[in-house]
């Protein structure tokens, strides 16, 4: 089965008030990030392919590049400053920045003090993994931990302290996890040390599907470009990655996942459960698959999210 959608590759970490910051000017002066594409700067939507829906988009303090216009973030100060009869919200959605945009109000992050911030009732904790808490189901809140011996061993738990390479907002220097349900991402000093026959390849030091690594040229990438553009590093080019890890995903037979851009461990979870179905809502697109077309499913959205 094959996919049209591919999430604009991103998922790009730094920005303005971000956590991490990357890249540099539109000129290329200072170096920039590796990246299978680059979005292309503009001032108008006449700069831009309009005729393939592309829109020159603004990204606040990272500039103006052209996207497909579902793609292109509206910052908000209000829900007055968003569509409310559709829906939407003026809701953060990302711990990259403070930033707020119109979006559905379930990708929202909500920060919080304890667990009386949060929906307790729907099963909802305050998980302080990140540097900022913020509210998230239980499920989605593994403990942290320094040593597996603080896990439930007796239940296949192990301390993975990498998770924070591939998550810069995590303040948890370990996390207990089953290996069995949820990947730790993997260290390496090679290519040859990753899953390279599934696309992983050795990326600071850690096994991922696509690699972030700042560059001065393109030489300094393995199949992809450098990228200078000040817009590849903000947190709404190609989406948000939807905080949390999930290690106990619901019982019902079809799972579903709502995210801007959803992570690939969590697509991977979802299916993985689901003894019918899998249903990905992923910047206001539903996808599903059932069975073996799940794999293709996870495989696109690692290409572009992870």
């Amino acid at each position: 089965m094959k996919w049209a959608w591919l999430v604009a590759a991103g998922c790009l970490v730094a920005c303005g008030d971000s956590k991490t910051s990357k890249g540099s000017n539109d000129d290329g002066s200072q170096g920039g990030i590796c990246a299978p594409t680059c979005p292309k700067a503009c001032q108008a939507d006449s700069d831009c392919d309009t005729s393939r829906g592309d829109m020159c988009c603004g990204f606040g303090d990272e500039g103006k590049a052209c996207v497909p216009a579902k793609q292109c973030p509206r910052f908000c100060g209000s829900d007055k400053d968003c569509d409310t009869s559709s829906g939407e919200g003026c809701v953060r959605t990302t711990l990259l920045s403070t930033r707020t945009i119109c979006a559905d109000p379930q990708s929202a992050v909500r920060p919080c003090l304890d667990d009386s911030s949060c929906d307790t009732a729907r099963g909802e904790k305050c998980c302080t993994n990140y540097e900022e808490p913020i509210c998230l189901p239980a499920g989605s809140c593994p403990n942290s931990c320094t040593a597996s011996t603080e896990c439930d061993t007796r239940n296949e738990e192990v301390c993975c302290s990498t998770f924070s390479a591939v998550d810069p907002t995590l303040a948890a220097s370990g996390l207990c996890v089953r290996p069995s349900v949820v990947a730790c991402p993997k260290t390496c000093t090679a290519s040859a040390d990753c899953d390279t026959v599934n696309g992983q390849i050795c990326c600071d030091g850690v096994c991922a599907y696509t690699c972030r690594k700042a560059c001065n040229t393109s030489n300094d990438c393995r199949n992809e470009i450098c990228c200078t553009a000040k817009v590849a590093s903000s947190p709404w080019y190609g989406g948000t990655a939807a905080p949390g890890i999930i290690t106990r995903p619901s019982s019902s037979e079809t799972c579903t996942l709502v995210a801007s851009c959803a992570k690939y461990g969590d697509v991977m979870m979802c299916c993985r459960n689901s003894s019918t179905s899998c249903t990905i809502t992923v910047g206001g697109q539903k996808l599903s698959c059932s069975g073996s077309d799940c794999t293709e499913l996870v495989k696109n959205i690692a290409s572009s999210c992870y």
